[in-house]
């Protein structure tokens, strides 16, 4: 619906028209997925903007969009059943959300180009009045219109000191919203059922999950479950076996701690080599891993992790050593895990 069939176009505004192209990809499996056998998710196919920084770079304030930080995750949660007052987590995921963003501003229209499915060696044109996947402003004019749902539509108001939460006192909400996942925490059933139907008139979500004793939810690859007691535990441990397959160190010896004085002596020797090319990019990419545990499920790694980071630019043949151990620590560690026990009051 955002399309229409652009004709008498010029040779200019032809060859100036965005491309898009057809992406097909296959979701994760969800938690019920695999365990009715279910271990391929399902196709989705989209089309995408092949809207390119090299070729037409908009400005920063046009393009941003923040997402909350992980540390306000983990105080949402520390809410729930803080003082008897949070009783609910649940969670949803917004239908196609960047197609659901408001049109452009004053009527605009932005012209697009597709393959004809039929004749590869033709294009169809067409006039598209709202963002589209791909584009570089899709994700701030997604997160605009949710900020106007949110706060114009049903009462939020933004949280003080961090992007894309929304709290609404009256009735006991807060969400968090992570570009199009949001976790939401109510007061109560009743408040749980008020936001899902007002947000549903606004726009399209899919199913929503609530957390019970009997049901998983899986945010941002942690898992949230809930026990008997009303015991909340927030864990990483399949992201961590999947680093740990990647790395060929399933089966590896645990270690019992992050890192050593010893392995930080040899990463630190000027008699080390520097590492170079692929090598560089693969320890770079295993110390992205351990910030984002970091930053989720495992605080405790904080300083290991900041003092690998610090050889990013120029790491050492020592560097790879301490990167193998922390991924033995992760052997021994994944199974550690957040918890919030609402019977230990805060001192």
């Amino acid at each position: 619906l955002r399309f229409e069939k652009a004709h008498g176009l010029t040779d200019q505004q032809m060859m100036q028209a965005k491309e898009c192209r057809l992406i097909i990809t296959r979701k994760r499996p969800t938690p019920e997925e695999i365990e009715r056998g279910v271990y391929l998710g399902i196709y989705k196919a989209r089309l995408v903007c092949k809207d390119l920084k090299c070729w037409h770079k908009m400005a920063p304030e046009e393009t941003y969009a923040p997402v909350p930080g992980l540390l306000a995750f983990r105080l949402i949660m520390a809410a729930y059943r803080s003082n008897g007052f949070m009783s609910r987590i649940s969670t949803t995921d917004f239908s196609q959300a960047f197609l659901q963003a408001d049109e452009y501003a004053d009527g605009l229209k932005r012209l697009m180009k597709y393959r004809d499915v039929h004749d590869k060696n033709k294009f169809v044109y067409a006039w598209c009045k709202g963002p589209i996947y791909g584009e570089q402003d899709a994700c701030a004019l997604w997160g605009a219109t949710r900020d106007r749902v949110f706060i114009e539509e049903m009462g939020f108001e933004r949280a003080y000191n961090v992007d894309s939460v929304y709290i609404n006192k009256e009735q006991g909400v807060i969400t968090s919203c992570h570009t199009d996942d949001p976790i939401t925490v109510c007061r109560d059933e009743m408040a749980e059922q008020w936001f899902y139907q007002t947000l549903a008139k606004h726009l399209l979500i899919k199913e929503v999950v609530c957390l019970e004793p009997n049901t998983v939810i899986d945010y941002l690859s942690m898992r949230l479950t809930i026990s008997e007691e009303g015991v909340l535990r927030i864990d990483n441990e399949e992201k961590i076996m999947e680093f740990l397959e990647a790395k060929g160190m399933a089966n590896c010896n645990a270690a019992q701690v992050p890192l050593t004085k010893k392995l930080l002596t040899r990463a630190v020797n000027v008699n080390n080599e520097l590492l170079t090319g692929e090598e560089i990019t693969t320890y770079q990419q295993d110390v992205g891993r351990f910030n984002w545990l970091v930053q989720t499920t495992h605080p405790v790694l904080s300083t290991s992790v900041s003092i690998a980071a610090s050889f990013n630019n120029q790491p050492t043949k020592g560097c790879l050593e301490m990167v193998k151990h922390i991924y033995r620590y992760l052997q021994h560690a994944k199974s550690l895990c957040l918890e919030s026990d609402p019977a230990i009051q805060p001192v």
